[in-house]
């Protein structure tokens, strides 16, 4: 698995109840400020895609004109 999936899979547990396994990470676009990428899972009722979107080279932190809270 890539570095990507390694860190994706357990939020996709956490989040979705009937999540089963991840099955592919495709990365879409390598924009300046954003990744985009195709998610592929299977849950209990089947496969489902997903879109994903981070911060370009995956940086944590706050986003521009995000709530501080």
């Amino acid at each position: 698995m890539s570095a990507i999936e390694d860190q994706l899979e357990p939020v996709l547990r956490h989040a979705l109840p009937d999540f089963r396994k991840l099955v592919r990470v495709r990365r879409l676009s390598a924009g300046a400020s954003q990744e985009t990428y195709r998610v592929e899972i299977e849950t209990a009722v089947g496969e489902r895609s997903l879109a994903l979107r981070r911060a370009a080279g995956g940086r944590s932190g706050p986003r521009e004109g995000a709530n501080p809270g």
